[in-house]
């Protein structure tokens, strides 16, 4: 399904879709568990088009928040002390605080190398004279 297809339908659609969908995944995973899958693509399919409507669905929340959240920004930035979106903090008395660090904040994180460890290798175990057969 295309993120435009989703958007055109309302919340209660989605929904539905949404469970028919994770329960179509849900059947495809406890078949694989037993048997080859028909359609194996179907997996990464299911997948994309659960998060495509997930998206929708954050999307969705964040324009409502927005929208009723644009009538309360404009009474707050009116009020007595209201900074500007860009001002920075101030520390005591009103002075600006500079951008010193604490020792222990100052201080550089170890470095992580990038390489990955070498694995040791399992050691065979020594062959007892009991176990060899002696040759005759």
């Amino acid at each position: 399904m295309k993120f435009s297809e989703i958007r055109g339908k309302d919340v209660k659609e989605l929904r539905l879709d949404l469970a028919d969908l994770r329960k179509e995944l849900f059947q495809l995973k406890f078949k694989g568990g037993a048997e080859a899958v028909a359609k194996p693509h179907r997996f990464r399919e299911i997948k994309k088009t659960i998060a495509r409507i997930e998206t929708s669905f954050a999307e969705r929340a964040r324009s409502e928040q927005a929208a009723g959240a644009g009538t309360e920004a404009g009474s707050k930035a009116t009020g007595a002390g209201a900074k500007p979106a860009g001002a920075k903090a101030t520390g005591a008395a009103g002075a600006k605080t500079t951008g010193a660090k604490t020792p222990e904040a100052a201080a550089p994180a170890p470095a992580k190398s990038a390489a990955p460890k070498p694995k040791k290798k399992a050691e065979k175990p020594a062959a007892s004279k009991a176990q060899t057969k002696p040759k005759s």
